[in-house]
């Protein structure tokens, strides 16, 4: 009997408990697709998928014409309650059929804006979406960067962001009096009432997650829903071949691009950045960095993270670290086991992890490798 006040210790005790039920594929298990099947069948219920059969009514809003491409602004139903705003970015390139890249936001802390990280949209002179993108993505638009260079971009909003996010106004005046901060008390859309509302946004995450529990939903399956309705969408357009459909994202992106791949064969290539380890190195010392919407005990008993990002191989995957992000520990371990997972399904070529001098971020010299890497293994499958 150990000291229950060791809490790292104890933490460590109840993840080495469970280690036995998380699926690892070894070749003994059989053909390796067969095998990842039959893995996502048993953890799709613990995503706690909030489908309820709405179609997704897509309806585009406007159109225009850009330098090299075409930009619908669209929306399409999640359920039947939320419609998601996005862009589609439509090369003018001539091809009847595009490859497709979903672009899958990150978090950043910043709630208050969405779509402008990674697409021009009239807001990207702003401070603070400036020094995001500079700190993050080295200035670039990787939406339009993609659209040029050929690929069809699908880029929704993220449920608690942007046109999304949190509407304070309508949250219980009690939060506000424990957190001291109320947007409220600055003018509307003004710099200061944009910091103060990223702040109200990241002290209620805690409470939202416990919003969501309650009424039954993992946050986990509210963004893969979410993204799989992407998909969804990308299978009706007469413009994308549907068999070569990708997606990207950084951070929080990259986690979303892992759960996405992992869970819906119709992706070919995925790009994860700025977002891999081992559960067993992040348990230590690292949960403080990470946003709730990260979480689900039920789903993490049962696979670790490298485990889920390798299950959609044969299909393509790449992950890119920068050796100088504080955020995640156990990347090594993590390149380690993927890299042996598409070694055992017979396909190690379809997979690449790559290390930077850099922080937290997809910088131009990852997306340089990213593009390349799309390039062989969706544009040209």
């Amino acid at each position: 009997m150990g000291d229950t006040a060791n809490f790292t210790e104890y933490i460590q005790y109840l993840y080495k408990m469970r280690d036995k039920n998380r699926f690892r594929y070894d070749k003994s298990m059989g053909d390796y697709q067969t095998w990842a099947r039959h893995v996502r069948e048993v953890l799709a219920p613990h995503f706690t998928l909030c489908d309820d059969g709405t179609p997704l009514y897509p309806k585009i809003l406007r159109t225009d014409q850009m330098d090299g491409y075409r930009q619908e602004t669209l929306e399409i139903s999640i359920n039947g309650y939320l419609r998601l705003r996005g862009y589609a970015l439509v090369p003018d390139n001539g091809e009847e059929k595009h490859p497709a890249v979903i672009l899958l936001s990150g978090h950043g802390w910043q709630y208050y804006y969405d779509i402008v990280k990674m697409l021009n949209n009239g807001q990207e002179n702003d401070p603070m979406i400036k020094e995001n993108r500079e700190l993050r993505y080295g200035g670039r638009s990787v939406a339009i960067d993609l659209a040029k260079m050929g690929y069809f971009v699908m880029y929704f909003e993220t449920f608690y962001f942007g046109n999304y996010n949190l509407d304070v106004e309508h949250v219980p005046q009690l939060f506000k009096d424990e957190f001291h901060v109320d947007p409220a008390k600055f003018e509307k859309d003004s710099e200061e009432y944009k910091v103060e509302y990223n702040l109200f946004c990241r002290r209620f995450e805690a409470y939202m997650y416990k919003y969501l529990a309650f009424a039954g939903q993992s946050w986990c399956g509210l963004l893969l829903d979410e993204d799989k309705k992407a998909v969804d969408y990308l299978m009706t357009r007469d413009d994308v071949d549907p068999n070569r459909i990708g997606c990207l994202g950084l951070s929080l992106g990259g986690f979303r691009s892992m759960m996405l791949t992992g869970m819906d064969e119709r992706i070919k290539c995925a790009v994860v950045a700025g977002w891999m380890c081992s559960q067993a190195a992040m348990i230590k010392e690292h949960c403080r960095y990470h946003t709730f919407m990260m979480f689900q005990p039920s789903l993490w008993s049962l696979i670790d993270f490298p485990d889920l990002a390798a299950l959609n191989a044969p299909n393509a995957l790449l992950v890119l670290n920068g050796i100088h992000d504080e955020q995640f520990v156990g990347v090594h371990d993590a390149d380690d086991r993927m890299r042996k997972v598409y070694e055992e399904a017979g396909c190690p070529e379809k997979y690449a992890c790559n290390f930077y001098d850099a922080p937290h971020c997809f910088n131009p010299d990852m997306q340089k490798d990213a593009y390349a890497f799309m390039e062989t293994h969706l544009r040209n499958i």
